[in-house]
């Protein structure tokens, strides 16, 4: 950016984060701004992470702390001008100056899943807006749970068998074909046991 010089800040300077802003640049449209869930904002800032030297949970604790205290928005516009209009009205109030989540293929089934699975040791967790961001301090990557999958992280903080867990699933979600929870369960906690973030019993 181009900034004068009464606007450029000095080296050394630092201001808190006062916000997140998604953009979204689409032709003939007028700039507008629009809350994102913080649980969405999240996930996005961990996507780009680039602080690869720094371990999992340590990235998750710090971009958990700083996106926690932020707005969060997504800003849809087509001129550059008016979008700026936009987001000083939005962050008026600032003060001027201040002192990986690929998918995998599942090859873990519910029934092959002998005994009880529970929570690993250990696991930094932090809930965001009904979905749920995992760390192993063993690992390197963070992994998301949408609400459902929140759901069997929570079932999970005891003991618990998997037909169980399958069973309180079918009847949490009636209108869901018992054919895609099963699959979609089956898939979840292959995922779980691959990142070494559930264990069974013994473990």
């Amino acid at each position: 950016m181009d900034l004068e010089a009464d606007t450029l800040a000095s080296h050394g300077d630092e201001l808190p984060i006062g916000g997140f802003v998604l953009l979204d640049r689409r032709p003939g449209i007028a700039a507008t701004l629009a809350q994102v869930s913080r649980g969405e904002m999240l996930k996005r800032v961990i996507l780009k992470n680039f602080a690869h030297e720094v371990g999992a949970t340590e990235v998750l604790d710090r971009l958990h702390d700083i996106v926690g205290g932020a707005r969060c928005y997504r800003l849809s516009y087509a001129d550059g001008a008016e979008a700026v209009d936009v987001l000083q009205a939005a962050f008026a109030d600032r003060p001027s100056q201040s002192p990986s989540l690929a998918p995998t293929s599942a090859t873990t089934t519910a029934a092959s899943l002998h005994g009880q699975i529970s929570r690993a040791l250990g696991i930094v967790e932090k809930a965001v807006d009904g979905d749920m961001f995992l760390a192993n301090p063993a690992g390197e990557t963070i992994y998301h749970l949408n609400v459902i999958g929140a759901a069997l992280w929570r079932l999970m903080d005891q003991p618990v068998f998997p037909g169980d867990v399958l069973a309180t699933l079918r009847a949490a979600f009636p209108d869901v074909a018992a054919e895609r929870i099963e699959s979609d369960l089956d898939a979840m906690l292959s995922d779980l046991e691959k990142r070494r973030l559930i264990r069974t019993a013994g473990e």
